[in-house]
This record gives C-alpha cells, sequence and structure tokens, in this order.
C-alpha cells in the first residue's frame, strides 16, 4: 500500500460520514498523536469536481487532531471509488472488527505499564484510569467476569420517544433496590433481567 503526502487544506470530509467520537475520546487522540506523531494514514478519493481536492473516506478524526496540532501536510492512501462504494466503506470501514481477548489485553495493559505511568496511560488508551488500575492490580483476573467487565462491549440502538418512556420505566422496576451501582450499571442489571425473564419464558424462542 503506498501513500502520498497531501496538503491538509486539500481534503474535504464526506457529508455523509456517520461517525462521530466525544470530546473525552477526542482529547486522547490528539494526546496520542501529540506524543508519538504516528497515525494511520487517511483514506480519500479524488474529487472529480474540484481539481488538486480529496474527500476523506476513512480519517475524519484524525484530519481534525492534526489540523488542531498544526500539521499542513498528511500521509494519505488514495482510492479511485465511486459514490455507492464511498458510502459502503463509510459504513464498514469504522465497524468491521473483532473482539479483544480479555487475558491477552490485560496483559498488555500491564506490558504497558512497565514503561509509561498510569496517569499517562490513562490519556491514551479508552478505559479510564480507575478501569485501568483495576486490570494492572490484578483485581480484574479474581474472575473472568470481572475482566470482561474492565472491557465492557457498547451496544448501541435507537428508539421513538414512545418507546424509551417503556424502556426506562421496564428498566427502573427490573433494576429494583440496587444501590451499590451507578446509574449506567444499574440500567444494564435491569436489561440483563428483563431479557433473562423473557428467555425464561420462551425458552425456544417463540
Amino acid at each position: 500500500m503506498q501513500t502520498q503526502t497531501i496538503v491538509i487544506e486539500h481534503l474535504c470530509p464526506h457529508p455523509g460520514n456517520p461517525n462521530r467520537m466525544d470530546d473525552k475520546t477526542f482529547a486522547k487522540l490528539l494526546t496520542h498523536l501529540k506524543k508519538t506523531g504516528r497515525y494511520e494514514p487517511i483514506v480519500v478519493r479524488p474529487l472529480a469536481d474540484k481539481e488538486g481536492a480529496y474527500q476523506i473516506i476513512n480519517g475524519h478524526h484524525r484530519v481534525r487532531a492534526l489540523k488542531q496540532l498544526g500539521y499542513t501536510e498528511v500521509q494519505c492512501v488514495v482510492w479511485n471509488v465511486d459514490d455507492t462504494e464511498a458510502r459502503l466503506l463509510l459504513a464498514t470501514l469504522n465497524r468491521l472488527h473483532g473482539n479483544d481477548n480479555p487475558a491477552r489485553k490485560t496483559e498488555l495493559y500491564r506490558q504497558l505499564s512497565r514503561n509509561l505511568r498510569l496517569p499517562e496511560l490513562s490519556k491514551l488508551l479508552p478505559q479510564n484510569l480507575k478501569s485501568i488500575e483495576r486490570v494492572i492490580a490484578g483485581l480484574a483476573n479474581s474472575k473472568q467476569k470481572r475482566t470482561e467487565q474492565a472491557f465492557l462491549i457498547p451496544m448501541t440502538f435507537f428508539l421513538t420517544a414512545e418507546q424509551k418512556e417503556v424502556v426506562e420505566k421496564a428498566l427502573k422496576k427490573a433494576c429494583g433496590d440496587d444501590t451499590q451501582n451507578n446509574e449506567s450499571q444499574r440500567r444494564v442489571t435491569g436489561l440483563v433481567r428483563l431479557a433473562e425473564v423473557y428467555l425464561t419464558q420462551h425458552p425456544t424462542g417463540k
């Protein structure tokens, strides 16, 4: 795969890009780029209606961060794809991936901690300081379940206002009098309890 250097001002975001990054994660991306100066090349395609311009297919957040850090040129991979192919890539490039092996990821974090202080790691890694500390200290290894909790897998779905109201009421009842966990953890507990009840009542899936 060959890369080429392109003036950053010649890169245009794709209007259909669905990927969004919260401020906390973006700050970690900035810190990582500032510290290492290394980044995965930006994937772009030539814009037919603008000579010398390119449209970003993969790397919108990296380009934004590199601009903030003062980069005037970036390394890019140029793909000659049509509109349909570009949209398909937007829908898949950031989403087709495997799952981490908890034990191997724990060992990886431990090795990183030998050369980097934990507060510094928390500015570079997706997990917060408390989660990293649990893994490094070995507390997460006491049970496989705890190890998995340190690297929780997100689930995203969208509801209408009416559906959201029904789900909120059900979750509130399902989580009961749980006062030991935070709001997010209580909602997860409620959701799992609801799923378990359904599976118990419908063991065959009918």
